[in-house]
């Protein structure tokens, strides 16, 4: 933002930040001070000629600040400015008291740290920081976060031998004691040595053969002996890491052979291992295995055993034998063999205690409104439905559909849509409503099969009753809602009704489920709110709709009340079938 002000995004963050401690209503409400104007544009305008109040205290702070610390970027290093915009405007102690306070003001001091290496190199200034920043994120250079651990910490770390150097732990482990050394620098064709020079091969091309030089052999050599003492180095640094307990680790194969090429050692009298055994060494293990083996005393304390992939194998299946052998002797305990009077009357009452709401268990806890309305006609006895749902058709390719067209979800489904589409605002004849689905269809909002399915006349006749005029008048307004989802939380017993009001099932205390749907369409007039469903239903009497949906538009009902905050006034359904308005 010091670099450039009239970047949206960036001036919301900061206005949104401690810094500015703004909220998100407060930046709509600056946002909409000038709507033709860019956001940078609103804010400046707000801080010089807004309404009198917080925000346009704080507006004008903000760009106190910005001119502040602006005036120091001409002749002032970045990790110097940012120390600056930390220590003044106090985020680096906000941060500290946040959530994970001590990683975030860690952080904060890398990026100063980072700031003062940018500075060492030939790129200076805000703008080119600015960039380099940006190219960090465009390839994904992740520095990480700062590491504010040390060795006392209660953790375990991963890490290198070259990386432990200088540090302590109470407990360490050092794995891979049987990884081979590296020896390419050996092996190649030419071996170079800083004193010794290059070593190569000797051919021969009368006699076409190629042999090592002696050179190459010295160098060879010296170049293996060095490698070993940098390896005795760093084992050296591995073994004494720590404070407590050393546990050494790896694997070998053919081990019986290996522990019998370290016999004849046992009766040298000399500590250190012979050179020729250091210099022949290939792991860590050539090392550590002798010197164990060997050492006075500790042969009549310590016994080598051979772990092998069997002895794994039933140490894992004992120990999980242990656990089911201990899970079938709780499970069998008899608490009246123990002794102590209040000690066997609480094991009793612990191990003969039942979950009390154990039903509660396969009660759901969210419904449709749809399987309200099924919940409504079951009847208690044999569970069945008083009424047969229709029959669901998928929407079908033309050439699949039958004559008769769509049926069923599939015509329900068509009007509803089409119902979403139409503009209230206009007022339609046959010729023109034909257009408006013509061009739905064209626009690819609806398929071609669903506008076969529809019947102009139907949506005409409609938009012609008393509701699709009031319909009409609340889209002029700007008060008309369609296809409206919902969540709504209600009382167990109203689910339920088998319950008592404030116990739930079972006897449990009472507790909220889950209600969701869609609200075909609600509109908003003077005295209160009106709540709208399309039925596409075969039904021979109103009577028959109002009780198959009462329970579903009361549903609708208390969803908007406490969206809105405002009284539902009417609540209806508008049959197709029927063509007729229907209050519930």
């Amino acid at each position: 933002v010091l670099d450039n002000p009239a970047q949206d995004i960036p001036l919301a963050a900061v206005l949104a930040s401690p810094i500015g401690n703004l909220t998100g209503e407060d930046l709509a409400e600056i946002r909409g001070f000038e709507k033709k104007n860019s956001f940078f544009r609103c804010v400046k305008a707000y801080a010089e000629k807004g309404p009198e109040g917080r925000v346009r205290q704080r507006l004008q702070e903000c760009f106190r600040l910005m001119d502040y610390f602006r005036e120091m970027v001409p002749y002032t290093a970045i990790h110097e400015l940012l120390w600056k915009i930390l220590e003044e405007t106090g985020y680096l102690r906000i941060a500290a008291v946040m959530p994970g306070g001590e990683q975030r003001s860690a952080n904060l001091e890398m990026l100063l740290e980072k700031a003062k290496a940018f500075e060492g190199t030939s790129y200076k200034g805000l703008f080119n920081f600015v960039r380099y920043i940006e190219q960090l994120k465009k390839y994904d250079v992740d520095y990480g976060e700062a590491n504010i651990t040390d060795e006392q910490a209660d953790t375990v770390r991963l890490m290198s031998i070259h990386k432990s150097k200088g540090l302590e732990f109470p407990v360490v482990f050092v794995s891979g004691m049987n990884k081979r050394f590296n020896k390419q620098d050996v092996t190649r064709e030419v071996v170079v040595h800083p004193e010794l020079g290059i070593g190569v091969d000797c051919i021969d091309f009368q006699k076409r053969t190629k042999v090592p030089a002696f050179l190459k052999k010295v160098i060879q050599r010296e170049v293996q002996l060095e490698n070993l003492g940098e390896e005795l180095r760093v084992l050296y640094v591995a073994m004494t890491r720590a404070k407590e307990k050393l546990i050494l680790t790896g694997s070998l194969t053919g081990v019986e052979k290996k522990l019998g090429s370290y016999e004849t050692l046992k009766e040298r009298k000399e500590e250190q291992l012979s050179f020729t055994m250091l210099s022949q060494a290939s792991s860590y293990f050539d090392w550590i295995l002798p010197c164990y083996l060997r050492k006075p005393g500790l042969r009549e304390r310590e016994q080598v055993r051979v772990i092998g992939l069997s002895a794994l194998v039933e140490g894992e299946v004992k120990e999980e034998l242990a656990g089911e052998d201990m899970k079938e002797i709780l499970l069998g305990w008899n608490p009246g063999q123990v002794f102590r009077e209040e000690f066997r009357e609480k094991l009793k009452e612990q191990f003969h205690c039942e979950y009390p709401y154990k039903s509660d268990g396969k009660k759901k806890l969210k419904f449709t409104v749809s399987e309200l309305k099924k919940r409504q006609f079951l009847t208690e006895e044999s569970g069945e439905l008083l009424y047969k749902e229709e029959e669901i058709i998928p929407l079908l390719p033309k050439k699949l559909q039958k004559k008769e067209g769509l049926t069923g979800a599939g015509r329900g489904t068509a009007y509803h849509k089409v119902l979403e589409l139409l503009d209230f605002c206009k007022s339609y004849n046959k010729e023109s409503l034909g257009k408006e689905l013509e061009g739905f269809v064209q626009s690819g909002k609806i398929p071609e099969e669903m506008y076969q399915g529809v019947r102009l006349w139907d949506i005409l006749k409609f938009l012609q009753t008393d509701i699709g005029k009031r319909m009409q008048k609340a889209a002029i307004k700007g008060c008309l809602y369609k296809e409206q989802p919902f969540v709504l939380g209600v009382d167990s017993s109203w689910i339920y009704p088998e319950k008592k009001k404030g116990e739930g099932t079972s006897g449990a205390p009472e507790e909220m489920l889950l209600v969701q749907g869609i609200i075909d369409v609600w509109f908003e007039e003077e005295d209160g709110l009106v709540i709208l469903d399309y039925k596409t239903d075969r039904a021979d009497r109103a009577e028959e709709l109002r009780e198959k949906y009462s329970l579903q538009l009361d549903c609708y009902g208390k969803a908007l009340e406490r969206v809105t905050r405002k009284k539902v006034k009417e609540k209806n359904i508008y049959s197709f079938a029927l063509e007729e308005e229907i209050p519930v």
